[in-house]
């Protein structure tokens, strides 16, 4: 049966997809560009890897460029993604790769999202993360908790039809959710059940022994837990490092939208500076998955354009490093990236109506006035 869902069936069909791909900006209104973060990608070619093919063998036919793979934020298709995951199917004779992958990967492997799970408190609080942010990660499947007595059981649901990989998905995402919750909450692995609404397939009695019990033909796919899990602390709580986390995975969530209102604040959370200045329009185009006319049409029906929120990015730069007194204000031009301090200069004038110079006068005369006051 999982042979038939895994085989030629879906080669072909995920195939037939990739042929008829439409054009990226039609696929993106339809909510299937881009999809599935790299680093699930990387540690499906690290699995491979281990078992002995070369990541030319694992990409052929797919159109993924490794060095893609490597950028940060980078997201894959999901046709190329199924073409990937096919190809190690195929290659290993490995119809449960779905629960190999499960067992695989790395808690660091969901980036920000795993930092702030791993971060929190309690499991709960933890829990309360995945489900809210599941999205930033898997846009097919979202995650529902439901208390039955002294048990906890969070159910996998499908956004979007799965199709022929929802017995893959399924058991990577349980396989997954077990081992990072028992992980992070230090608690036994064998309390808790993988529950499955499908026949037990033959190849599952080579994995029988390294999962906790797995019931078949259930009525819901789930991971069930003692309740009493939810509220043990967990011991690398730190709130600190978990509201970081969470503000760069708010950031992604801005990146993903496509809402016609939000393109201005996606713009926003791309114009970050970096060592060469702030991204231009070119840059910031390509990091919201469109042309750099699309992204200036959008931002035109929205009431703006790229150089006024440039600007505003730069003014916001420009006060918070003017207060730095160890950067002279050449440093903070060239930070800015601008060519001289004149140029600087120029602009600051336009935010604030005084030299920056003045302005750090002003700054300091302030803070000299509230120390003796």
């Amino acid at each position: 049966m999982i042979r038939k869902e895994t085989g030629k069936g879906v080669q072909k069909a995920a195939r037939q997809g990739a042929r008829a791909a439409p054009r990226p900006d039609a696929r993106r209104k339809a909510g299937a560009l881009p999809a599935i973060p790299a680093p699930y990608l990387r540690q499906m070619l690290e699995l491979g890897q281990g078992w002995g093919l070369s990541e030319a063998q694992m990409l052929a036919g797919t159109r993924i460029q490794p060095e893609l793979l490597a950028k940060p934020g980078a997201r894959i298709a999901v046709d190329a993604s199924a073409l990937l995951a096919l190809n190690v199917m195929r290659l290993c004779a490995k119809p449960g790769f779905g629960l190999d992958l499960g067992l695989h990967l790395k808690l660091t492997a969901h980036g920000q999202l795993g930092y702030a799970v791993l971060s929190a408190g309690t499991l709960r609080e933890a829990a309360e993360i995945a489900y809210k942010y599941a999205r930033a990660r898997w846009s097919a499947v979202r995650l529902e908790q439901v208390v039955e007595g002294d048990t906890v059981a969070i159910h996998i649901v499908e956004s979007q039809p799965l199709g022929p990989f929802r017995a893959m998905v399924q058991e990577t995402m349980l396989t997954l959710l077990w081992r990072h919750a028992c992980f992070i909450a230090g608690e036994s692995s064998r309390d808790c059940e993988l529950c499955f609404a499908r026949p037990e397939p033959a190849y599952f009695a080579e994995y029988r022994e390294r999962l906790p019990p797995v019931l078949w033909s259930q009525p819901v796919t789930a991971l069930r837990f003692p309740l009493r899990y939810l509220d043990q602390p967990l011991a690398l709580a730190d709130a600190t490092a978990a509201g970081h986390a969470l503000s760069e995975v708010e950031r992604e969530l801005l990146l993903l939208g496509d809402a016609p209102q939000q393109v201005v604040e996606r713009v926003r959370a791309v114009l970050r500076p970096t060592e060469n200045g702030f991204p231009g329009l070119e840059q910031v185009a390509g990091r919201l998955f469109m042309s750099s006319r699309t992204l200036k049409r959008k931002l035109q029906q929205s009431g703006a354009s790229f150089q006024q929120l440039l600007n505003e990015a730069l003014h916001q730069e420009a006060l918070r490093l003017i207060r730095n007194h160890a950067l002279d204000l050449q440093q903070i031009a060239v930070q800015l990236g601008y060519r001289d301090p004149v140029s600087f200069t120029r602009a600051f004038r336009r935010w604030t109506g005084m030299a920056p110079s003045d302005f750090r006068r002003k700054l300091m005369a302030a803070a000299q006035h509230s120390a003796v006051t």
